[in-house]
């Protein structure tokens, strides 16, 4: 390893919320009076290697930007930028989605469901204006992601509007080097290798999640624009 390197590293929340109460508090970077904190932490090693972590948020709505200086600052000085996942396999990455996310021929939604959540299912869509037969080749845990997305969607958030999304695209411009710690096939395996009755209570719960799912994420949101690592430690734990 060089002798010094700076490294911006990008984790979903729910990880700056365990790494935050595993006490990192003292490495938070430039601290700030409580109106100007952020979800942004340094780290610097005996190598002298200095790393910024960064909490990411994958959906958010366009109105989210500009970021915090202070997290841009950190994206200019870093010479490697490390994602959760390699966003350069997205195109790759929904082939193999969608190849998962198929019910094997001759299978149909409608025989994968237990009849109370199908009832569910249906009530949903209808009140959604969407049609059950639109989703009867997929699997049940494929179902959940896209009405979730679809639900995002609506409310205007957007994964192109994401934190990962954002610092990719910077990545490129600047030529910076990237890594990532994951691979799309094994996110995508997290699904796939649910059991059947893993997919319909993810399915299950989903549903209704739905109906708290956007009053939520703006309040996390909003406390990660704040810095708030106690809101979303109650939010996601």
């Amino acid at each position: 390893m060089v002798a010094f390197a700076r490294v911006f590293v990008l984790t979903a929340v729910v990880g700056m919320a365990v790494v935050h109460s595993a006490a990192v508090e003292a490495a938070s970077i430039n601290p700030k009076p409580e109106t100007d904190r952020h979800f942004l932490w340094r780290a610097i090693g005996p190598q002298g290697v200095e790393v910024f972590l960064l909490g990411s948020i994958h959906a958010l709505p366009q109105d989210a930007y500009p970021l915090p200086d202070v997290m841009e600052q950190a994206f200019r000085q870093a010479r490697i930028v490390a994602f959760e996942v390699d966003l350069e396999e997205i195109d790759r990455a929904a082939g193999l989605m969608f190849a998962a996310a198929a019910l094997p021929a001759g299978r149909r939604l409608a025989e994968e469901l237990e009849p109370e959540t199908r009832v569910e299912l249906e009530e949903y869509l209808s009140q959604a204006g969407l049609s059950f037969e639109t989703f009867t080749a997929m699997r049940p845990w494929m179902v959940a992601l896209t009405l979730t997305t679809l639900e995002l969607m609506k409310a205007g958030y957007s994964p192109d509007a994401g934190i990962d999304f954002h610092f990719a695209r910077r990545v490129v411009e600047e030529d910076k080097k990237s890594i990532a710690f994951e691979n799309a096939a094994f996110q995508i395996s997290l699904f796939s290798q649910m059991s059947k009755e893993e997919e319909a209570a993810f399915l299950r719960y989903s549903l209704r999640d739905l109906r708290t799912i956007i009053p939520q994420l703006k309040e996390l949101t909003d406390a990660w624009k704040s810095g708030d690592v106690e809101v979303i430690g109650n939010l996601l734990t």
